[in-house]
């Protein structure tokens, strides 16, 4: 009789940095963006002393081997999971911003901390180490995306209640446990010297290419043109996909250490980057080439077996895997900050695959410099366990969506109520990302067509969250259409509760300046063989001058036509050049026509006149940092 395979993986040490991962990413999206949305739009600090404070943890994170000295490695694994626990559950209950900022700050601290730490300890356990660690790694951040996708891409800790609360109660504590268990028998900790330790600044690079595209539901969805379900099971399979790639690859000695299978996978890695930013069917196959070929890679970079000798100690090897971190820092702030400040030589969306070349040059040295050694048998089994708890996910998302489809709205003609409201990614005047705030001023205001501005589907610095998608579904708004402006998923949208018969989306002129302004329109039927044409725009917040060339294109592209409604962010108030050339085209101003008083306003509702505004009011709310301006338009008798 067969003698059964010894275990090879160690499932507490992938639990943990699994855990770990996901963790780290919820207070991420927790502190980058209150950062900029708070600190720095709401507070007003500048650009330069925000780059500074998201520097913070990482500059913390150098004090890993230290701790590590002081501490013993289990105290400073231990010292770490504590404050990471912690916070993590500070930030659930907290209803303040700035709680939110310094516990997501100290939080990500613990975070990177243990990544380093994490990385000493499986140097330490060789052959039945790094398996668990990239295992792990993958394995945390397929269930990262899988928890969003249940909740529609909101983060949990923005989801206010009972339910939630217990969800991150129960992660914690298998956090807790899954660390008890790690350092129950000891933990060593190894280090290498720091040439051959170089691969290891793959991580954050790797971390990068995921959280900003490949992890990314409402990119997927927006690129591809698929429903948010179908593209979180296609997230899943490619999730699945990578775990399987990466076990296959760290069983196997000669892909390990084979130089030009490395860079055969990173070649698709960087060319399936680019891919995933064209629209269409690219995207998806990009996506999912992609997620494979980086789990392959990651595979190569941490499939070492413990040398022979090796000092205790995480010093050089430490410094490599922070050398990383500060690498997945700088690419977030180039991405981002370049939009504020001329930072770049090259267009940011080269960011990506720019990352993913240097992490095929990370798996490429390290194979290169590697001799062929055994790895460990059998790792296939238990990465496809792990991938089919992957794929439970979107099947139970499809489900529940499937039991859930939005009520249909009777159309019945006009009059209808038109809004238009910049939501900032619903980050309102207290920095906290708000969804259900933004989807009660347009409930309750009784929009039945919305134009909005600043509207996200994914990055960073909006949590992730696909506000398309969350705010359709929950004000049963089934009928949407956006358009890009800064990247794909960030822009312009309408929203409507009834049928949309055609649409489109096109940019608008930015002369010098370095953020992208667009347009959105939907031609939408109301019922009774009646049409509204609605035309959705944000223009810049820089000079007149660019705005005025913005509005000469709008008009050149929309002059007056039978039931046209304009609405959007002008950043223009009355009176000024932008909005007097808009009227003397032969708009109306919706505000002034019902003869209210007038008030400082960039936020704009206009009509031609073969339409009457009635009930024309600006809501008072403090969802977003802009006030919505909405009416009732009725066709003139």
């Amino acid at each position: 009789m067969k003698e059964p395979l010894p275990p090879t993986v160690n499932w507490p040490a992938l639990g943990l940095t699994a855990l770990t991962v996901l963790l780290g990413a919820q207070l991420l999206r927790v502190f980058l963006p209150a950062l900029v949305w708070h600190w720095g739009a709401n507070l007003g600090l500048s650009y330069w002393l925000v780059v500074a404070c998201a520097y913070t943890p990482t500059i913390l994170a150098l004090a890993a081997p230290a701790l590590a000295r002081w501490l013993q490695p289990r105290g400073a694994l231990w010292a770490a999971g504590a404050v990471l626990v912690l916070c993590r559950l500070l930030v659930q209950l907290s209803t303040t911003t700035t709680i939110d900022v310094w516990a997501a700050m100290a939080g990500t601290t613990s975070f990177y901390l243990l990544l380093i730490l994490l990385s000493g300890q499986a140097r330490a356990r060789g052959e039945g180490g790094w398996p668990a660690f990239a295992l792990g790694l993958l394995f945390g951040l397929a269930l990262d995306t899988a928890l969003r996708g249940l909740t529609g891409t909101l983060d949990l800790s923005w989801i206010p209640g009972l339910w939630s609360l217990l969800v991150v109660i129960a992660l914690v504590g298998a956090f807790v446990y899954t660390l008890w268990q790690e350092t129950r028998a000891g933990v060593p900790l190894a280090d290498a010297p720091f040439s051959t330790s170089l691969p290891l600044i793959g991580l954050g690079l790797l971390l990068f290419v995921q959280w900003q595209l490949l992890q990314s539901q409402g990119w997927l969805a927006t690129l591809s043109g698929w429903s948010p379900a179908a593209a979180f099971g296609w997230l899943a399979l490619g999730n699945t996909g990578a775990l399987l790639a990466a076990a296959y690859t760290l069983a196997n000695e000669r892909l390990r250490s084979t130089w030009w299978w490395s860079l055969l996978a990173g070649s698709a890695l960087v060319v399936a980057l680019a891919m995933a930013a064209v629209p269409g069917w690219a995207a998806a196959a990009g996506v999912l080439v992609a997620l494979v070929s980086a789990g392959l890679l990651l595979a190569v970079i941490a499939g070492e077996a413990r040398p022979s000798s090796v000092p205790a100690g995480i010093t050089r090897a430490g410094f490599a895997v922070w050398l990383g971190l500060f690498l997945f820092n700088v690419f977030v702030m180039l991405y981002y900050f370049s939009l504020a400040v001329p930072l770049l030589p090259f267009p940011r969306a080269a960011l990506v695959p720019l990352a993913g070349a240097g992490l095929a040059l990370c798996a490429i040295r390290a194979a290169w410099r590697r001799s062929p050694a055994p790895g460990p048998g059998a790792l296939l089994r238990p990465a496809a366990r792990l991938g089919l708890l992957l794929l439970l996910a979107p099947a139970a998302f499809w489900l529940a969506d499937s039991s859930s489809a939005p009520v249909e709205a009777t159309a019945h003609g006009y009059p209808v109520r038109v809004m238009t409201y910049n939501v900032r990614s619903a980050y309102g005047r207290a920095g906290r990302q708000d969804v259900e705030a933004i989807a009660q001023v347009i409930e309750n205001a009784g929009t039945e067509v919305v134009a909005l501005q600043e509207l996200p589907r994914s990055g960073m610095l909006s949590g992730t969250s696909d506000l398309l998608s969350l705010l359709a579904r929950r004000l049963d708004m089934p009928y949407t259409v956006m358009g890009a402006a800064t990247d794909p998923v960030f822009g312009n949208a309408i929203l409507s509760r009834y049928p949309i018969l055609d649409s489109g989306w096109d940019n608008l002129p930015h002369l010098d300046s370095l953020i992208g302004r667009g347009y959105v329109w939907a031609e939408i039927e109301l019922g009774g063989g009646q049409t509204l044409l609605v035309v959705g725009a944000h223009l810049s917040t820089e000079r007149a001058e660019i705005r005025l060339a913005q509005v000469e294109a709008l008009l050149q592209a929309w002059p007056p036509r039978p039931r046209l409604a304009f609405l959007g962010d002008m950043n223009a108030r009355p009176g000024s050049q932008e909005i007097e050339r808009i009227l003397d085209a032969g708009f109306v101003d919706a505000w002034a026509e019902t003869g209210q008083a007038e008030r400082p306003r960039i936020d704009w509702i206009f009509h031609t006149p073969d339409l009457v505004a009635s009930d024309v009011i600006m809501v008072e709310s403090t969802a977003s940092d802009h006030l919505p301006v909405v009416a009732t338009l009725s066709v003139r008798p």
